[in-house]
């Protein structure tokens, strides 16, 4: 067997990338290997989402059918001050929350419809294309490594859907309301932080700090605690990478996998002799995230004070 162009990774990035070279008559296989440990977090997905999957022809049904829409933010961050942002005065329309599993296996099986070979192991190809975040770092620039602590929440209907944010003096917590009354709570702090504790550990230590924004009874069932890397990175050997291999993210900017899609997109559309172009935009568009991150995480350590924050302003100050 042998095929045009080989994804290695099958994540929403591999996925529709790999959907859109099928639609334009491309043969495309995408190297899937289930994960030993299924993603089981709640994530936020940004309002750019909707336009990206309407290039493979996915529409605001299919996303209604998997997704909840989250109507704006409620956040604690540069003080004690709780602050509310609307999504009615965005222009891009509100952000969404899926389970991660779910929504991945759906574009998946549409990758699947639409002509896309799925295999599990390397194949012959005139085109590799690298999709896995994992792939990142040896050959990447690194301006930060967070990790991220989250668990599930069943059976708590909230009557209020917003994304809710708040900094902490070791990192920032986040709750994300989902489908079918359930939300995921996660906390995301510097990865040295396990060095010496368990996730469980951890988590009982920063608990107490936060969640001035949701009180969670004690009677809620909830899901083990799970951990997840959270890269800040730029990959310097783009030419065969896509999505977070090519460029990561924290979650705070909103960018995450709808960022990722689109560098995927545009990355398997361009000719040959275009890509340096691109190249340089998402240069351009690393930085203006660093800068934005930057101004957010100086208003915390403001605040705060705390090793964690001044860590993070001096990593960006010399990068």
């Amino acid at each position: 067997m042998a095929t045009d162009t080989l994804i290695y990774g099958a994540g929403p990035a591999g996925c529709i990338a790999a959907t859109w070279l099928a639609q334009a008559g491309r043969p495309v296989a995408l190297l899937h290997k289930p994960p030993r440990t299924p993603l089981c977090r709640i994530e936020s997905l940004g309002p750019d989402i909707l336009p990206l999957i309407n290039k493979i022809g996915l529409h605001k049904q299919w996303l209604n059918d998997l997704a909840l829409p989250i109507p704006g933010t409620i956040s604690r961050w540069s003080s004690d001050k709780i602050e509310y942002h609307d999504a009615v005065m965005s222009p891009h329309g509100h952000a969404w929350s899926v389970h991660r599993q779910h929504f991945d296996s759906k574009l998946l099986d549409y990758a699947k419809r639409n002509g896309v070979t799925i295999v599990d192991k390397k194949i012959p190809s005139q085109r590799q294309l690298i999709a896995t975040g994992s792939d990142l770092l040896p050959n990447g620039i690194v301006h930060d490594k967070l990790v991220a602590l989250t668990r599930n929440y069943t059976h708590l209907p909230l009557a209020d859907k917003r994304l809710r944010i708040e900094a902490v003096p070791q990192g920032w917590w986040y709750a994300i309301p989902a489908r079918n009354n359930t939300f995921g709570l996660g906390f995301v702090t510097d990865r040295q932080m396990l060095l010496n504790q368990s996730p469980q550990q951890l988590w009982n230590q920063a608990l107490p700090d936060s969640l001035a924004l949701l009180l969670i009874p004690s009677s809620v069932k909830a899901s083990p605690i799970r951990s997840y890397p959270v890269r800040c990175a730029i990959s310097k050997l783009q030419s065969n990478r896509i999505g977070n291999a090519r460029a990561s993210y924290d979650p705070l900017t909103g960018r995450g996998t709808a960022e990722a899609v689109k560098n995927a997109l545009t990355t398997v559309s361009l000719q040959t002799q275009d890509r340096s172009n691109y190249q340089l935009d998402l240069d351009h568009q690393y930085s203006d995230y660093l800068t934005k991150r930057h101004h957010l995480y100086l208003a915390a350590e403001r605040r705060f004070q705390t090793k964690f924050w001044s860590r993070r302003i001096a990593t960006l100050t010399t990068s």
